[in-house]
């Protein structure tokens, strides 16, 4: 038999074909062959709510790992940084250096002092998401026909004017229960999204409002270094303590990124030459690139991030677009010589 889109519907075709039936064998025929195909249409449509409630339980308790991990991993981590900061001192052999390079120094350090700010700002925000409560939903009821109850029923009216109406009965029942258990399951399915959504919306807001700031702080300083560097060159025996203090950018850059892969969090692909997508990225200006195609990033101003492959923040980067002059000179450059 066809496969039917509701319960109602082969309910509705058991009575039809009841209806039509001349004998009570032929009625109980009908009946026994048709609440079968109920049976199979209960299975595969309560069947589907289970999966998709258990969808978004393992959504909800995936999102909750997520805020678990970061108040387990936070406190580590501002320890670690705050030891990494702690250790730029201005010893002796820092006040052996001459005055513009402790000035650079210190400058360098300060930023540092502003992302353990921040970091203590983060465990707040950690805490609250984390105290969020978890849901214990309901699980899915279905029907759970029973294809020998309600032969055995009808039997007691075999013979009789009243089999049609107590088929009748059992399928009014039926109906009844489906749509009952339906209406309750749509709402068991809903709490259980909302939450998941809740989850995921907290500790997705805690990671782009409160963690990637810092990121982007460390990101910048390590992006800035080599023009910082760059009046420094002339102190050669300074080497050593600049590449200490400079280097404590990398070390608290390290360990961010690696209390972000915890928690599924990655960057976005974004470089120079890479075509752009705006699924992943974001333009913030165009320029001009001799090198460089239409449509091709020319610089990434800011990281993008991602957890899994759904971003949370897209790279925003500047795009190539060639004005026809500098795409004619673009080709006449690529034009073999002579």
């Amino acid at each position: 038999m066809e496969e039917k889109q509701s319960l109602t519907e082969v309910a509705q075709t058991l009575r039809d074909n009841a209806g039509k039936a001349s004998t009570d064998e032929e009625i109980m025929g009908v009946f026994l062959s048709d609440r079968k195909e109920m049976s199979l249409v209960e299975a595969r449509v309560f069947r589907s709510e289970k999966i998709e409630i258990q969808r978004w339980k393992k959504e909800e308790k995936a999102w909750h790992i997520r805020s678990a991990i970061l108040s387990y991993e936070v406190p580590v981590l501002i320890s670690e940084v705050k030891d990494i900061v702690g250790a730029l001192v201005e010893d002796e052999r820092f006040m052996e250096a001459p005055e513009e390079v402790r000035e650079r120094l210190r400058n360098r350090k300060k930023g540092l002092d502003i992302t353990c700010r921040m970091l203590d700002r983060l465990l707040l925000r950690v805490a609250a998401v984390h105290g969020l409560p978890t849901t214990d939903h309901e699980s899915i009821k279905s029907l759970e026909l029973n294809v020998k109850t309600d032969p055995d029923r009808l039997k007691p009216f075999l013979g009789s004017e009243k089999i049609l109406t107590e088929l009748n009965v059992v399928l009014d029942e039926i109906q009844q229960d489906e749509t009952r258990l339906r209406d309750d399951n749509y709402e068991i399915i809903r709490a259980a999204r909302l939450s998941a959504d809740k989850h995921r919306r907290e500790v997705t807001g805690c990671l782009k409002d409160d963690l990637l700031p810092i990121v982007d702080g460390l990101e910048r300083g390590k992006w800035d270094e080599p023009q910082l560097k760059e009046p420094l060159k002339p102190y050669e025996g300074e080497r050593d303590l600049v590449d200490r203090w400079f280097g404590a950018y990398h070390d608290c850059f390290r360990k961010m990124k690696k209390l972000a892969k915890k928690v599924d969090l990655y960057q976005v692909q974004a470089k120079s030459g890479m075509e752009f997508n705006p699924e992943w990225h974001t333009a913030l200006g165009t320029e001009e690139s001799l090198d460089l195609a239409n449509e091709q990033i020319l610089e990434v101003l800011r990281s993008g991030w991602r957890i899994k492959e759904a971003v949370i923040r897209p790279a925003e980067v500047v795009v190539v677009k060639n004005s026809e002059g500098a795409r004619n000179e673009r080709s006449s450059d690529e034009q073999p010589s002579g």
